[in-house]
């Protein structure tokens, strides 16, 4: 059975790889669908260098900023 985990994220530069690490280390089947809500920082660019390395990552891109 899959885990299917939504995670909204803005402006995490200094978090995202952490947090995204703590999460794929848990012991289930994850796929990790992170939602950027229009982030105005290196957000974005971070998160396709993990969705490449970790193939259970799905990225959605909000094009404004929609808030939770």
């Amino acid at each position: 059975m899959k885990l299917s985990v939504v995670m909204p994220c803005y402006n995490e530069e200094r978090t995202i790889r952490e947090i995204v690490r703590q999460v794929l280390a848990q012991p289930f089947d994850i796929e990790l669908i992170i939602v950027d809500d229009c982030s105005k920082d290196s957000t974005r660019e971070i998160l396709a260098d993990l969705e490449r390395a970790h193939p259970q990552i799905r990225l959605l891109f909000q094009e404004v900023n929609r808030g939770k």
